[in-house]
Parts: C-alpha cells; sequence; structure tokens
C-alpha cells in the first residue's frame, strides 16, 4: 500500500506543478472535473546500492523491504472526451479518443521512443538488448511501470459500482429521455453493423444461421457505454449522454484489458522493443477489486495458451 501511495503521489503532485491552463476551473456554479492518469517508473535497487541514473525533478525515493525505489512520473494525461462517429477523419489527422488513460499512453509511447533513441545514442536508457541473436530491445529487470488513474477506467471495470448506484428511477430517465436521438439498442445495431469488419460482426452478432435479425442484439457482446450496466465482462464503447452522437472508440477498461495481452509499445515499436507491461495499477474513486480483476485480466482466461502467461501479468491492483 505504501508503494501505491507513492506512485499516486507522484502523479497528483505532477500534476498540480503544472499551469492552470486546461485544468477544470469552478465558475459560479459550475464546477468542472476531469479524469487524472500517469504512468511512473519505478527503479529498484538494493538499499547498499547507488542507483547511477540522473535524479529527475519529479523524483521521489521510497524505501520497502530493505530494497530502494526511485519513481518518476514518465507520462501523464487528462481527460474524458472522444469524437463521436461522424467526426473521425478519414485522414486519420484527429485524436479520436481523448480520456486520459489513452492520453497517457499516448505520452507512454513517445517516452519510449525517446529512450530507444538514447540508447542508440550510447546514452543511459531504460533499455538493454534482449538477446545475442536478436536485434531487438528490452526494458532492463531493475525498471517496472505503474499507473494510477483517479478513477475506475469506464466500461467493465466500473460497471459494479455504476449498478449499485443507479436507482430504477434513473435507469427510467434514461431509457425514456425525451432528447435520445434513437434508442440505444438501434444506435448500438447500427454502428456495430455498419463499422465491424465483416469476420468480427459476424463473430460479435451471431451465435449460428439461425438467429433472426430481429433477435440479433442478443447475442451482441459489444454495448453502447453504459447500457445494460448490470452486464458484467463484455466490451463496451465509450460512455456519453443519451442525446449524444455515439463513438466506436473501445473503453478504457476494453483497451487496458487489450495492453494487458499486446503491451503498451506501438505496433511500429513492437517490431524493435519487446512488450512493454504495467506491473500494477492504482485507482482511486470507484475502486472495486472484483470488478477490476475481472474487466483487467479476469476475462481474458478463455485466450489461447500462448497469452495464458500475460493474463495476470499486470495487475497488481491498489485503491
Amino acid at each position: 500500500q505504501e508503494f501505491a501511495d507513492a506512485i499516486a503521489d507522484a502523479c497528483l503532485n505532477q500534476y498540480q506543478s503544472l499551469p492552470n491552463t486546461g485544468k477544470p476551473s469552478v465558475k459560479g456554479t459550475k464546477h468542472e472535473w476531469t479524469i487524472l492518469a500517469g504512468i511512473c517508473l519505478a527503479q529498484r535497487a538494493p538499499l547498499d546500492h547507488s542507483i547511477s541514473t540522473k535524479r529527475k525533478s519529479n523524483q521521489k525515493d521510497l524505501t520497502i523491504d530493505n530494497e530502494r525505489y526511485e519513481i518518476s512520473v514518465v507520462a501523464l494525461g487528462t481527460g474524458l472526451k472522444c469524437l463521436p462517429l461522424s467526426k473521425l477523419s478519414q485522414r486519420g489527422d484527429a485524436v479520436q479518443d481523448s480520456h486520459a488513460e489513452v492520453i497517457t499512453r499516448r505520452g507512454f509511447i513517445k517516452y519510449l521512443l525517446d529512450e530507444v533513441a538514447s540508447y542508440h545514442a550510447e546514452q543511459p536508457s531504460i533499455f538493454e538488448p534482449a538477446d545475442e541473436k536478436s536485434q531487438k530491445l528490452r526494458v532492463k529487470s531493475s525498471y517496472s511501470f505503474h499507473m494510477y488513474i483517479s478513477q475506475a477506467p469506464c466500461g467493465d471495470a466500473s460497471m459494479t459500482e455504476l449498478e449499485a448506484m443507479q436507482s430504477k428511477e434513473s435507469l427510467l430517465a434514461h431509457m425514456e429521455g425525451k432528447k435520445r436521438k434513437a434508442t440505444d439498442q438501434e444506435v448500438d445495431y447500427n454502428s456495430l453493423s455498419l463499422y465491424t469488419y465483416k469476420f468480427k460482426r459476424q463473430k460479435l452478432h451471431k451465435k449460428s444461421e439461425k438467429i433472426s435479425e430481429e433477435n440479433d442484439l442478443e447475442s451482441t457482446t459489444v454495448r453502447r457505454g453504459r447500457v445494460g450496466y448490470q452486464e458484467f465482462g463484455i466490451l463496451r464503447t465509450k460512455p456519453g449522454r443519451v442525446d449524444s452522437e455515439p463513438t466506436l472508440s473501445m473503453s478504457c477498461s476494453d483497451k487496458l484489458a487489450r495492453w494487458n495481452v499486446l503491451g503498451l509499445q506501438s505496433t511500429l515499436l513492437a517490431m524493435i522493443i519487446d512488450p512493454v507491461y504495467l506491473d500494477s495499477v492504482i485507482v482511486n474513486q470507484m475502486f472495486d477489486l472484483q470488478a477490476l480483476q475481472r474487466a483487467l485480466y479476469g476475462r481474458l482466461s478463455t485466450l489461447p495458451s500462448e497469452y495464458s502467461r500475460l493474463s495476470r501479468r499486470m495487475l497488481d491492483l491498489y485503491n
């Protein structure tokens, strides 16, 4: 727990040190808010061993079980917006997903690129050769990465808490909202049917050829945002107001689960470095251990055996 608190403190202190531009503000009775996420690098060394890397201004020292850790923030992001379907750019020149966890991961990829460049420039780096035969790099064993999130990731990881807070009245108001442009079922069906690759669409929407189109939604394993919040362990798109245009961007729970298997590095970086994983995730608000375990690695148990060693690797989970 002390380690988790140190990760959270490092991210919060780094955020507080930034200028107020772009941060939530209080305007009269209107209180803005956002989600904060960050990734910290933890370098481990025995108490009698001097860590030789250059000390950073945001570095925090911690001693646990006769080992010393130097913790520094390497990526930080805030946000809870994403582009709706109609705003997606065909040129790929717009950021589709601006949720805090995704923005942080984008910054982390930039950090990895800088570390690769430092290695090839023979400067201090977190990387070392993966093996003698391969030209790929890997993260040195003395380093680990840890993510802090100020609220449980959207999607499956937060559904249990949302169910506990939801009343029958609020559910009815949601389902009968007068501002809605279409029912959530209609949005789900149209968006996923039109914009999912054909073979995936067949897998998602059809359990057999005998299922009629009218019953197609019953076999769907993807939901829009918080629709059907009492359903757990399924894929979800980003949440949004009932009167808003839907997005095809997947929830942060789904993206974290994917990174738990594939790694945080990009596809291009995967060509030159071994996968880079998170060793822990620290969540502040809406923390539910069972829901986080299910969302971030528990539902990956059906993956092929070659992925089995990865599906639990990520998570020590802390509040």
